[in-house]
C-alpha cells in the first residue's frame, strides 16, 4: 500500500494551469481575471440576451443561449465549441462568452455555446460525446412545438433550423470536425434540423512528427507553445495514447472520414505553430471532396482572447451570408 504522501504525489502538470496527483486528485490554478465566469442576462445587454440550459442532467451537460435583438421572424443558429485545449473553460469563460457575445450581435445570429466536459476528469472522447449530444439536442429543438415540455422557448421563436452551423476554435474546433464528421457517417438524421456549414478557426490537431511551423513558432514566446500543446494532449488523451490517436490526429488511420460533411471555412494564422498541419487539414477535406474556404491571416499566431474583431468576423459573415444569398436565388 503505498504512503499518502505518494498518493499526493504529482502525476502531471501544466504549470500555472492545472495537476494531476497520483490519486486522481486534480488542481487547478486561479486563472487572471478576464478568465472568470460572466453570468447570464436575460435583459439585453450590449443587445444581446443570455440565459443557460442544462439539456443532460446525467452528465451535467449545458449551453448558453445568445440571442440578439431580431428584427426578422427568424435567424440562423450556431453551435459553438470554446477554445481551452479540452482542459479548461466552459461557455461562461470570459473570453468564450465575449466571443459569442460579439458573433450573436454582430451577425444577428442564436449562438448556443455548449459548456462540455473537460479532461482529465473527463477524457476524450468526452467532448466528442457532448459535442454530439448538443446537436441532437438542437434537432430535439428544431422538431418541438410550443408547450412540448422539452421546447426551449428562444429557440423555438426565433430559430431558423434549416440554416444550422458549428463553430469552435483551437479545441472547439477539432469537436467540430469529430461532431461533423459522426453525423455524416449516421446519415441524414438531424431532419428538420439542416446543417449548413462547418467554421474552424485555428484547429488544434496533433501528431508524434514535428512540422516545420511547430519549430518555427512553437518557442516559449509564443501564446501557445510547442510545450504547452504536448501537455495539453496528455491531459486530454485516453491513458497511455500518443498525439498519433484518431482522437488527435485527423490523417491517423484509424480516424473518422469526413466524406460527406458540409462545407467548411478554415482560419488559419500565418504565425500558429499548427499552421501547417491545418493547412494539410483543408487539403485533406478537399480530397475527400468537402468544399473548403481557407482565411489565412499572415500575422497571426494561435489567438483566442482577443480575435475575431474585424477581418476574421468579415470572413466568418461572408461565409454565413454565402449560403443566405444562394438561398434566395
Amino acid at each position: 500500500m503505498g504512503s499518502v504522501g505518494a498518493d499526493r504525489a504529482v502525476k502531471a502538470d501544466i504549470p500555472g494551469l492545472i495537476s494531476l496527483h497520483e490519486d486522481g486528485t486534480v488542481v487547478r490554478s486561479t486563472l487572471p481575471s478576464r478568465y472568470l465566469p460572466i453570468p447570464p442576462q436575460s435583459d439585453f445587454v450590449d443587445g444581446v440576451a443570455t440565459k443557460d440550459v442544462v439539456i443532460d442532467a446525467e452528465t451535467d451537460l449545458s449551453v448558453r443561449i445568445f440571442l440578439p435583438r431580431i428584427e426578422q421572424d427568424r435567424v440562423g443558429v450556431v453551435l459553438y465549441f470554446h477554445a481551452g485545449g479540452f482542459v479548461i473553460g466552459s461557455a461562461a469563460t470570459g473570453p468564450y462568452h465575449d466571443i459569442c457575445q460579439k458573433l450573436a450581435k454582430r451577425l444577428c445570429v442564436l449562438v448556443v455555446s455548449v459548456s462540455y466536459r473537460v479532461s482529465p476528469e473527463h477524457r476524450l472522447p468526452a467532448a466528442f460525446d457532448d459535442g454530439y449530444r448538443a446537436l441532437q439536442w438542437l434537432q430535439l429543438q428544431a422538431s418541438s412545438k410550443v408547450g412540448d415540455p422539452v421546447t426551449e422557448p428562444w429557440l423555438n421563436k426565433h430559430a431558423n433550423f434549416s440554416s444550422c452551423f458549428l463553430f469552435g476554435h483551437s479545441s472547439g474546433g477539432t469537436i467540430v470536425h469529430h461532431v461533423a464528421c459522426r453525423a455524416a457517417a449516421q446519415g441524414d438524421t438531424l431532419s428538420p434540423l439542416k446543417l449548413q456549414g462547418l467554421i474552424l478557426g485555428g484547429p488544434f490537431f496533433g501528431s508524434c512528427a514535428r512540422t516545420v511551423s511547430e519549430i518555427e513558432y512553437g518557442g516559449e514566446s509564443a501564446s501557445l507553445t510547442l510545450k504547452l500543446c504536448d501537455a495539453l494532449w496528455d491531459f486530454a488523451l485516453p491513458e497511455d495514447a500518443n498525439r498519433d490517436h484518431p482522437f488527435s490526429n485527423p490523417f491517423s488511420p484509424e480516424a473518422p472520414v469526413p466524406e460527406g460533411i458540409p462545407r467548411c471555412l478554415v482560419i488559419v494564422g500565418g504565425k500558429d505553430l499548427l499552421h501547417d498541419t491545418q493547412i494539410k487539414y483543408t487539403e485533406f477535406l478537399e480530397k475527400a471532396g468537402v468544399e473548403v474556404s481557407l482565411s489565412e491571416f499572415k500575422e497571426s499566431d494561435h489567438f483566442v482572447s482577443d480575435m475575431y474583431e474585424n477581418e476574421e468576423m468579415d470572413a466568418i459573415a461572408n461565409f454565413l451570408h454565402h449560403h443566405n444569398n444562394k438561398k434566395k436565388k
